[in-house]
């Protein structure tokens, strides 16, 4: 697997922020969470705001971060932008066990995901991926799901069975080439049926 310096950086991002669900679950109530991923998403949208209405922001902005961004970035909202408001979304919606759970669903099982996807030596067939949907692979979403059990399997509030669909749901989510970034859709989604199943 032969993948650039950006690319690593990027999912190092990707993972570090991990902490902040981390955060959330040991130290932080509630309301505290939801007021800091408020604050975190209101200066993301200003960002996002001055990078499309302000040329000389955006050249600054480009310079600085360009190379970590995906292609199709350059005219939607940044993954960072997408987790946050996933990010609050959840939290205003969910329990605290519940969101930290997709939370790292997202930061774990989709960075798993990608470099499963990517790895040439991980295949079912002799060295050939099964591609599901574009470069969506069949060993990607079975890691990200392997990776989201173990995440249930350390929450304690979550029950397994309900952390096994929600795990299943979140890896099928991360397969599905919907146009919906991976990084509000998994969260969103699968968080919407822990939620559910803990009132049944």
């Amino acid at each position: 697997m032969k993948l650039n310096k950006n690319i690593w950086i990027r999912k190092s991002i990707h993972l570090f922020v991990a902490f902040l669900p981390i955060l959330y679950y040991h130290f932080l109530s509630r309301y505290q969470f939801f007021i800091i991923i408020l604050i975190l998403t209101l200066i993301a949208l200003l960002i996002e705001l001055l990078r499309f209405k302000n040329k000389n922001f955006a050249s600054l902005f480009y310079k600085v971060f360009g190379k970590l961004l995906w292609k199709q970035e350059s005219h939607t909202f940044t993954g960072s932008t997408t987790f946050l408001i996933g990010a609050l979304i959840s939290t205003a919606l969910f329990t605290k066990p519940v969101t930290v759970t997709v939370l790292l669903f997202l930061t774990f099982g989709d960075t798993i995901a990608y470099f499963v996807g990517k790895s040439p030596h991980i295949s079912f067939m002799r060295g050939r991926k099964i591609k599901v949907f574009g470069e969506k692979t069949l060993e990607g979403a079975i890691a990200c799901f392997l990776m989201s059990i173990i995440i249930v399997l350390i929450i304690p509030e979550i029950k397994l069975w309900h952390g096994i669909l929600g795990a299943l749901l979140a890896s099928i989510v991360e397969l599905l080439p919907w146009g919906i970034d991976d990084n509000f859709s998994i969260p969103v989604i699968s968080g919407a049926l822990l939620q559910l199943l803990a009132h049944i």
